[in-house]
């Protein structure tokens, strides 16, 4: 049944895999918060998110088929497959998404309407679907791109030339971050339609619950999943290699699959007084301890932006990150330090210079600066500019 709500605009966000789900609550979350702020500032906005996942996964799964969530609608579509991905041919699980979107998208049509154009995050496998549904309902679209399998290898060579299809069909293509954009451009040749900026943001909500930090204890935070990619070890053998025994700390926060081995290291250090894992944090928890902290460091081989960067710099914290893609867009002089990644020495000289000089950084002019740049004002104005050439 179709909405009665009149509305002039009606936008349609599209994404591929996760969001708000019990499992993985932090999934797509960013583009859950677009979709918040663009209906705050008055248009109708809802989010299909669809999946298509394994036999095994599907035995834990407890989604709501709808949510409904400050403003938008969340509604997704969940699909089992029999045979692992690993055994299914790149291109066919590429249809599979597909038509699972395709039908959520029918569903969503008989309840809302027609959008009058849809944003697509990431080509695969929400580009392929917006491009899909230009083919049959003859809605135009645009692609943020987020997937850092470009430069790391992920998806298959059987997969570009759709890929490229999709882009290229696309009203406009966005990559958070200059490095993506570059990374879009040599691996997909998509120079010629040419490929904008458009950077992730950070909520007012979230960067409202900044507090003046009062805290006499040195805190250094960090937090991610704690996987191969985001390389924790770099950071506590930097700490131990540089801070240890002097009167700072270590937080580190997330969960994943090397939660075990990092607290062995840490236990093999004798640096258990100094460094501690705080578990997975949901956004109150976050913004507690970034008032606690005084540096937040990130330590990962590879970022297509680095949102907990940005979210760090709008609490006034000063940063150490690797110089690992992204976050050379984020990095300044005035807020922090860029090393070069999985380099031990250069991160805990880092982390020794800001222990001994944080009072250099201004968290005041760090704060407005990052709230200037990556707040809803900015990210509304960007988007609007986007929407008056579609």
């Amino acid at each position: 049944m179709r909405s009665d709500r009149k509305v002039q605009k009606r936008l349609l966000i599209i994404v591929s895999g996760d969001v708000l789900t019990k499992e993985k609550p932090y999934n797509n979350i960013f583009q859950v918060h677009q979709a918040q702020v663009l209906s705050k500032y008055g248009f109708a906005v809802e989010l299909l998110s669809f999946k298509v996942m394994s036999l095994k996964e599907s035995f834990s799964r407890r989604a709501k088929k709808r949510v409904h969530l400050e403003g938008i609608t969340i509604i997704r579509s969940e699909k089992r497959l029999f045979l692992p991905h690993r055994l299914r041919r790149p291109e066919k699980e590429a249809k599979r998404h597909i038509k699972v979107g395709l039908e959520l998208f029918t569903e969503y049509v008989n309840d809302f309407g027609k959008p009058f154009i849809i944003h697509a995050h990431n080509t695969m496998y929400a580009g392929l679907l917006a491009r899909e549904i230009k083919s049959n309902f003859g809605i135009e679209y645009f692609i943020t791109e987020h997937h850092s399998g470009y430069a790391r290898g992920w998806i298959s060579n059987k997969l570009y030339p759709s890929i490229k299809a999709a882009l290229l069909d696309s009203r406009e293509i966005f990559a958070v971050s200059n490095q993506l954009k570059e990374d879009l451009v040599a691996k997909l040749e998509v120079g010629e339609k040419g490929v904008r900026l458009l950077p992730n943001l950070v909520t007012s909500s979230f960067a409202n619950d900044y507090s003046y930090n009062d805290n006499q204890e040195f805190i250094f935070l960090s937090v991610g999943n704690l996987d191969e990619n985001k390389n924790h070890k770099l950071i506590v053998h930097a700490f131990n290699r540089y801070l240890k025994g002097l009167p700072c700390y270590l937080k580190i926060g997330g969960q994943g699959p090397l939660l075990r081995s990092l607290k062995k290291l840490v236990e093999q250090l004798n640096l258990e007084k100094q460094i501690e894992f705080l578990g997975p944090l949901n956004r109150q928890d976050l913004c507690k301890w970034m008032n606690k902290a005084k540096c937040f460091v990130l330590s990962s081989d590879y970022e297509t932006f680095g949102v907990v960067l940005i979210e760090a710099l709008t609490y006034g914290l000063p940063i150490i990150s690797t110089d690992s893609g992204g976050p050379k867009d984020i990095v300044k002089e005035e807020n922090g330090v860029l090393v070069s990644s999985q380099d031990v020495d250069a991160f805990g000289k880092a982390m020794l210079s800001m222990y001994q000089s944080t009072d250099a950084y201004n968290s005041d002019t760090i704060r407005n600066r990052a709230i200037s740049e990556f707040g809803e004002k900015r990210f509304i104005s960007r988007y609007l500019e986007i929407l008056s050439n579609n």
